[in-house]
This record gives C-alpha cells, sequence and structure tokens, in this order.
C-alpha cells in the first residue's frame, strides 16, 4: 500500500488521526468502534513496541527490515532488538508484511503517529530517515549506472515513495547536504526508469537551498533545473555559464548524468566548441560511464552534421565504453544506435542482431527492441517475421496498458500493411492510431507528427498525390521536430516521382545524402525508387540531378525541404559581396526601406483597435503646437493623412539638410556614421512649407511617419521600437525582424555587403534637386559602387529603419495583406487606398496606409498588393495576393536604377503581362 507522507503540508494522517478521536461525536459507530480497537490493540503491546510502532510511522510506504533498524533504533530500542520487535508487531496485525518489506495500515498509521507526536519523537526520527535514505541514495547512486544496476533499481523501485519523501523532508528542513545526496540519484533514476510529474518542483525547491547546497551539487542541479521540462527556452549564454560552472566545479565528475543534458543542450544552441572542449576533458578520467556519454552527445552532433561516418565510429565507441560500465540500460540503447548503422548499410541480419542483443539485456523494453527488429525485418523483406515481431510488441504494451507503445506498435503494422500492398488495412491502423491518441495526455499534434509520415507514405502508394501533398508540410514538420529530417526528403522525392517531376525527385533523393550523410543502401524502396528515376531520366541525367542534391550543404538542403514543404522557394544572383564573390543566401539581414513604414501604421492602427487613439485624430490633439511653424496647421492634419502621405507635408527625402549630408559621395563618407535624435527630425519634417492642402494631393513624405512615430511615443510611453515590437513582430512570432537602435550600424551575421552607385554628380547642388528633375541630376552609370554597408540610417527611424529576412518579411506581409494581425476595421483601414497620380512616386500604384496596390490594369486583373523601399546600398519589395496564398519578396544589395526589376519579378511569379514604359 502506498500512502502520502503523513507530515508534509496536504497529508491526511493528521486529519485521519481526528476522524478516530473520541472528542469526535460526529464519527460513525463503526470509525469510534475502529479507533476502540486500535487503542485496545495498543495498550496490549509492550513499551518497546509502542516505540517501534509509533517510529514506523514515519515511514510513508512499505519498507524493509534495514530501513526499520536504521531509522527506529536508538538507545531506547537498541538494533540488534528491531528485528524481534519487528516481527512481534507482525504477529499482532499491527504490521503488515509486504513482500520483502513491512507496511502499516493507513489507520493504523494515523493512530501511531499521534503517539510519535505525543512522545516528542517525531523530527528527530524523521531526521533519521532523511539520512538513512540519503546514505542509501548516496550508495546506490553509482550504482545505477554499473553492472549492479538491477539490484539498485530493485532498491529504488521498493522504496521510492520513501526515497522521495526524504527528499521534500530534507528540503522542508534545509538539510542541504542530505537533500544534495538524494538528489543526484533521483534525477537519473527519474530519466531513465519513472518519469515523476513532480520531479522539477522537486528539482527547484533544492535549488532554493542556494548557497546552503556543496559548490559542485549547487552547479549540478542548476543544470538540472536549466533543462527541465517546465523550464523556459534557456539562452546560450546561460546554458555557457552553466556548463562551465560544472566544469569548475567538478560537478561533471561527481554527477556524470548530468553530461548528456547539459552537453545535448549547449550543442543544440551552438556551443559545440566549449561541448567539444569539456567533452575531451571528460575522456581524460576513468568513469568510462562518463566518457560512453561523451561518445553519445559527440553522435548526436554527428548526426546533426550530415557526418553519418562519425555518427558510426562515435556510436560504436559509446557501445564499448558502456559495456565496460556494466550498464545494461545504456549499453542497450548504444546497441539500438548500432543497429541503425548497420540497417543504413543494409546489413539487416547484423541490425536484427544487434537489437536482440539489447532486448536480452533490458527484456522490460521489450516493445521498441521488438519494434526496431519488426522495422529490420521489413527492410530485409521478411513481412511475415515482421508481423510476428510486431504480434509480441502490441500484446506486451496491452499487457502494460501503455498507450503511447500500443501506438508505436499501430504506425510499425500500418507501414507493414503498406509494404505488402495493402493500403486500406493500413489506414485503418493509423485511424486507430488516431483514436488511441486521444487516450493520451499527448498534445493532439504530437499524436498528428508521429502519424504524418506513415499516413503520407500510405497516400503515395495508394496513388492520391493530391493528399499526400496536403500532408507533406506536416510530416516534414514531424521530421525537423525529431531531428530525424532525411526520411522526409526521402518522401518528398516518392511525391515529385508521382507528380511526373523525376528530375526534382532525384535532386530531392539526393538531399536525403547531403543531410544525412549516406544513402540508405538498407532500403529497397529507396533502391527501387532510385532504379525508377534512373530509367525515367536516362542514368546520365539521374546522376546530374541526384548530384545536384547530394552536393548541396546540408543547411541548403534543409533550407530547400523546408521551403518543398511550405511551396516556398529562394532563388540568387549576383554575389553578396563583390570582393569576395560570396554568392546570396536564404536568411541573410537586410534593410527594407520603407517597407518599415507599414510597421509604423500597423503599430498605429493596433492603437486605434485599443482604443487609445483614432486615426482621425488630428495632429494638434497627441503633439500640440509641433506644426505651428512655416504654414502648418496640426488642427487640420490628421493621422490617416499622415499615413496615406497626403497630409500636405513636402518631400521630406529631398530636404537639403538630409541630402547635403549623404547624396554625394564625399559627403556620404563624412556623414555616414551621423545619428540623428527625433528633435533633428521633426525640424527636418517642418524644415519647408506644405506643398498642397492636406487630403487633397499624395506626396511621399518621410516626416509624416517620423509625425505618427512621435504620436505612438506619446500615445502609450514607450519607445517607438518597443511598440513596433509589441504590436506586429512579437504577434508574429519573428526573431530576426527590428527597429534599428539609434546607434546601430551594421547588421547581424548572415548578411550581403549594401553596394551604392546612387549619389549626385560632382558639382551637383543638393538645394536644385527637386521632384521633377531628381532622376537627372544623378551621376552616370559605370562607375565604381561604394560600400555602404556601415551606415547609421537613423535619419529613417519611423519612416523606415526596419531591420530583417526575406523569410519573415514574407510573413509580415501576409499578416497585413490578409488581415491576419489587424482586426477587420483596421484592416481595411490600411487597404483604403488613394491615388498616387503626380506624385513622383512607383508608378501604376495607388497608396494605403503604409502599403500600396498595384492597378490590376498592369497587373492582368490580379489584385497584388505590396510594400517596399530603398536605402543606400539595399532595395526591398514584397508584392503578394489579398489572401497571402502567393507572396514575393525580392532584395537587391544595391539600389533599382528601374522599376522594370520590380516589375519582371511580378511577372515571372504572377504572370503578369509586360509593363511598357518603364
Amino acid at each position: 500500500m502506498i500512502t502520502r507522507p503523513g507530515y508534509w503540508p496536504g497529508g491526511r494522517l493528521d486529519d485521519r488521526f481526528r476522524l478516530l478521536s473520541t472528542g469526535n461525536r460526529t464519527a460513525q459507530p463503526r470509525q469510534r468502534t475502529l479507533y476502540a480497537v486500535i487503542e485496545w490493540s495498543w495498550e496490549l503491546l509492550t513499551g518497546k513496541e509502542r516505540v517501534l510502532a509509533r517510529r514506523m510511522a514515519v515511514f510513508p510506504a512499505p519498507t524493509g527490515a534495514e530501513a526499520v533498524e536504521a531509522v527506529c533504533s536508538d538507545g531506547t530500542l537498541p538494533a540488534g532488538d528491531v528485528p524481534y520487535v519487528l516481527g512481534s508487531l507482525v504477529d499482532k496485525s499491527l504490521v503488515e508484511r509486504a513482500g520483502d518489506g513491512y507496511r502499516m495500515l493507513e489507520s493504523v498509521r494515523a493512530y501511531a503517529a499521534g503517539q510519535l507526536l505525543q512522545a516528542g519523537e517525531r523530527d528527530t526520527v524523521r531526521g533519521r530517515l532523511v539520512r538513512h535514505f540519503a546514505s542509501v541514495a548516496e550508495e546506490h547512486g553509482p550504482l545505477l549506472r554499473s553492472a549492479r544496476q538491477q539490484t539498485s533499481f530493485a532498491l529504488f523501485a521498493a522504496e521510492y515513495d520513501n526515497l522521495v519523501y526524504a527528499l521534500r523532508a530534507a528540503v522542508e528542513g534545509r538539510d542541504a547536504d542530505a537533500a544534495a545526496r538524494l538528489l543526484g540519484p533521483l534525477y537519473w533514476y527519474w530519466n531513465t526508469l519513472r518519469y515523476d510529474a513532480r520531479a522539477d518542483a522537486l528539482v527547484a525547491g533544492v535549488c532554493e537551498l542556494g548557497d546552503a547546497l556543496p559548490e559542485d551539487a549547487r552547479a549540478a542541479f542548476a543544470a538540472i533545473h536549466l533543462t527541465g521540462t517546465g523550464a523556459p527556452a534557456p539562452d546560450a549564454e546561460r546554458v555557457r555559464a552553466v556548463i562551465e560552472d560544472c566544469a569548475r566545479t567538478g560537478a561533471l565528475e561527481r554527477y556524470p548524468t548530468v553530461l548528456l543534458a547539459t552537453l545535448g543542450l549547449g550543442h543544440l544552441l551552438g556551443l559545440d566548441e566549449l561541448v567539444e572542449r569539456r567533452m575531451r576533458e571528460v575522456r581524460g578520467c576513468p568513469d568510462r560511464w562518463a566518457v560512453a556519454c561523451t561518445f553519445l552527445v559527440e553522435a548526436f552532433m554527428c548526426h546533426d552534421r550530415g557526418d553519418w561516418a562519425g555518427l558510426a565510429n562515435a556510436t560504436a565507441c559509446a557501445l564499448r565504453e558502456f559495456e565496460a560500465s556494466g550498464d545494461r540500460l545504456c549499453t542497450a540503447m548504444a546497441l539500438a544506435g548500432v543497429a541503425q548503422v548497420h540497417s543504413v548499410r543494409g546489413e539487416h541480419d547484423e541490425a536484427v542482431a544487434a537489437y536482440r542483443r539489447g532486448l536480452a539485456l533490458v527484456p522490460q523494453d521489450e516493445v521498441q527492441y521488438r519494434l526496431g527488429i519488426a522495422a529490420e525485418r521489413m527492410r530485409g523483406g521478411d513481412l511475415a517475421g515482421a508481423r510476428h515481431d510486431i504480434d509480441r510488441a502490441e500484446r506486451a504494451a496491452v499487457g502494460r496498458g501503455d498507450t503511447l507503445q500500443r501506438i508505436g506498435a499501430l504506425a510499425c503494422r500500418a507501414d507493414l500493411h503498406r509494404r505488402a500492398g495493402e493500403p486500406e488495412r493500413a489506414d485503418r491502423e493509423l485511424s486507430r492510431m488516431e483514436a488511441l491518441g486521444r487516450e493520451t495526455s499527448l498534445p493532439g499534434e504530437a499524436v498528428g507528427d508521429w502519424i504524418a509520415p506513415v499516413w503520407m507514405a500510405v497516400l503515395l502508394m495508394a496513388g492520391d498525390t493530391v493528399r499526400a501533398r496536403e500532408l507533406l508540410p506536416r510530416a516534414v514538420q514531424a521530421a525537423f521536430a525529431h531531428r530525424n529530417i532525411a526520411p522526409a526528403a526521402q518522401l518528398l522525392a516518392r511525391l515529385l516521382l508521382a507528380e511526373e517531376d523525376p528530375a526534382g525527385a532525384a535532386t530531392a533523393l539526393g538531399t536525403s545524402l547531403a543531410i544525412r550523410g549516406a544513402f540508405v543502401d538498407g532500403d529497397p524502396e529507396l533502391r527501387e525508387l532510385a532504379a525508377e528515376l534512373a530509367r525515367r531520366l536516362g542514368w546520365a541525367a539521374y546522376d546530374q540531378a541526384y548530384g545536384r542534391g547530394a552536393a548541396m550543404p546540408r543547411q541548403e538542403a534543409l533550407d530547400r525541404l523546408r521551403q518543398a514543404a511550405d511551396g516556398t522557394w529562394f532563388g540568387s544572383a549576383g554575389v553578396a559581396d563583390i570582393e569576395t564573390g560570396r554568392p546570396r543566401q536564404e536568411g541573410e539581414h537586410l534593410h527594407v526601406g520603407s517597407a518599415g513604414k507599414a510597421f509604423t501604421a500597423a503599430a498605429v492602427l493596433q492603437l486605434e483597435a485599443e482604443g487609445r487613439l483614432s486615426i482621425e485624430d488630428t495632429v494638434e490633439r497627441w503633439l500640440p503646437g509641433v506644426l505651428d511653424v512655416n504654414g502648418y496647421d496640426g488642427n487640420k492634419i490628421t493621422i490617416r493623412q499622415l499615413l496615406s502621405n497626403t497630409s500636405g507635408l513636402f518631400v521630406t527625402g529631398l530636404a537639403s539638410e538630409l541630402s547635403s549630408r549623404y547624396a554625394t559621395r564625399s559627403a556620404f563618407a563624412e556623414h555616414r556614421f551621423d545619428a540623428w535624435t527625433t528633435d533633428e527630425l521633426l525640424k527636418l519634417t517642418v524644415s519647408q512649407p506644405p506643398i498642397h492642402e492636406p487630403g487633397t494631393a499624395f506626396a511621399y513624405s518621410n516626416g509624416g511617419f517620423y509625425l505618427a512615430g512621435m504620436i505612438i511615443e506619446k500615445v502609450t510611453g514607450n519607445t517607438y521600437a518597443e511598440e513596433v515590437a509589441r504590436t506586429v513582430t512579437e504577434p508574429l512570432g519573428l526573431t530576426r525582424t527590428y527597429v534599428r537602435p539609434a546607434d546601430e550600424t551594421g547588421y547581424p551575421e548572415p548578411h550581403p555587403r549594401a553596394c551604392s552607385s546612387l549619389f549626385l554628380k560632382d558639382g551637383a547642388d543638393p538645394e536644385d534637386v527637386t521632384a521633377d528633375n531628381w532622376r537627372s541630376m544623378f551621376e552616370e552609370p559605370g562607375l565604381p559602387p561604394l560600400d555602404t554597408t556601415e551606415y547609421n540610417s537613423s535619419w529613417a527611424w519611423s519612416a523606415g529603419n526596419v531591420i530583417s529576412t526575406t523569410g519573415e518579411m514574407i510573413q509580415v506581409f501576409d499578416a497585413f495583406a490578409s488581415g491576419s494581425l489587424l482586426p477587420p476595421a483596421q484592416h481595411r483601414a490600411m487597404w483604403s487606398l488613394v491615388s498616387t497620380e503626380g506624385g513622383n512616386w512607383m508608378p501604376h500604384a495607388a497608396y494605403g496606409l503604409g502599403v500600396f496596390e498595384l492597378d490590376p490594369a498592369v497587373t492582368g486583373g490580379l489584385t497584388l498588393r505590396g510594400m517596399g523601399g530603398s536605402m543606400q546600398g539595399s532595395h526591398f519589395a514584397d508584392v503578394g495576393t489579398p489572401d497571402g496564398e502567393q507572396t514575393i519578396a525580392v532584395h537587391t544589395n544595391t539600389e533599382f536604377k528601374t522599376w522594370k526589376v520590380l516589375f519582371n519579378a511580378l511577372e515571372a511569379q504572377f504572370g503578369t503581362p509586360p509593363v511598357p514604359g518603364l
């Protein structure tokens, strides 16, 4: 019988004791009688029997005779007397035998607990219990990963509730030494054989003991706490500090079980140099189990790098070291890895033998090893043998009542039916998986990730390419989530062949090699796929197409797979750096120019949705007096007009104060690192008089957006950058898009070099530039471009100073275009258009609030919306359909010299007709 700890907050022993008390007149007669019987029995006990009985109440669960003797004996009850007194209590039915241990019925224990409290012994006896189980845990901690593992696991299983109670009591009593000795071994037990939902809370409780803990324990438990299931995602520097602290204090030597979690997490966060250094240090120590763990981490790293040869070698080394340590559980785990290496090579008999060795070591894990054997038999063509192993695995899972293992067996059975040419039966098994998944505590998406790859393969086998294509994104998502990505590339290859794209299929098959680092010679289906592709294409064309995929850098192959799944693609021409010839790559950080105006408009519209302002408010309402200069009237200009470029503000980009700093090469070199304040931008905004009455015409003015940024800050009390993050980038889950700080002059890696050749002619006076003649004032083509990468663009601020990537800008545009970010009323306002005719701006476009829409007359009737802009050495444009289903993001690391660049891209993507006169 397992009961809750009686001396812990929330325990029921005190309540039960009160219920038994004769003072409770409302108790049922049966309960009063039970109390009387226990009291009568108690009175018949000898003095030593009463001492032992009341002290045994401290155990919350059955325990062994050794623990009873250690915890309950003292000068009053010598250890040598305990076995005899214990036997007497059993004879008198106050204590029961429970397997190899002893327990009290809960009602008896409740009475005995009251006697213990009255005797004033509770704290003393509980302290002995804590110290005893701390010693037990400390003794068996190393044995849990040795040849005596099974004996120690059995002891932990038998005494588990007592061990956990001792840990909780140690924390409550602030006994840091005992807590440290208990938690280390319990942590490994939780991670190997027994999941406990309380584990994270228990670890946190020990960590709260802080400096009272030994230094190495404090470092180890901080690492455990950092990697717990309930912990927030840690950042790389925090993990670096924890790993370094563990190394400095010797925690990795005393608590080697933290190696796998900390070093594995370090790799995931890009700390490979640190991880490799720590692995080399551990391999110099005599603990072969710890050395084996470093090889497991190395195998994981090789897997992530597509280094199959390195993975195979590291797995073999891990097996050798675990075998030397005597750890059966970890040896079996390494054997499963060795089996997978054999499987990829096509060595089916060796793979089955490795799985069988693992099964013999850990028969309690029969299900997973049987399913591994079944999968290998299927690859080897032995479907009957595979069916036999699946049957045994499923029976074992049902016998254990393990729903998750049953789901795994059903997935394997569905694959068996697929390989046997029985898609209907496979489909039924997958439906059973879904139904079982709903009975588990797993989130629906986890079960869906499990099912999607198998179901997609079944659909392809049945010839249903449409539904298979629909499942591809989920299958790829599952592959990335479980870090087993190459099979998704193989599925894509099958799909493309079914869609009559054999060349694309061959390239996709090649990317599986780039991702994994090896072709799966052991899978007859892949061999047949390769043969069919070669037959369709011819060997030369097949080798060329396959080679394109196989030769890709692994990251490029991963990116291509993601793009194939979500319908995106990346293409480039030219170079990212004209000095080195480095090509453009996906994910580069870039300046999006006046596309940043849409961020400002979205932030303002979100504030309107929150009821904090209205876009029909005047500038005077929020910035009183700022437009009382140079003929402006803040009472006549609304926020909507600021955002739609119809405020009458002059074209701020042509202000002499700005052009004099950046218009010529020499001026740019002198002023490229100037930082602008909002006060300076406000002076710039009103430095020339209005060019028309508010609301009567379009004129592209950065000044309107400067004022909008100031209004955002006035309304919220936050910075403009903070509000853009709150209203745009954070709701969209963007991690690489931000408003550039005023003191930032470069880009995060990776990024292209920015090159500009858009400067005024030598001797040209910026004062002479107008909205009508500015094109003719620029220098002649042919001069070498100027590198403008390092440049303070703070003058753009809320008119467009956002750094992003093409991928994230597609997300932004899709949200703006489709209405998924803003409420309906604000979304409609963003796309309320005004004519740009006569505004010397982008041809064939109408303007909304920070965004534009192309004239259907030049798009073949297709509605295309967009946002974009330029900056010295950068030009960006996002254009797509209003539903967000088709979007193109175009970036050049120099300025557009003609609008034809953009319209040619639109023609290629959307099939729009050529636009004359550009």
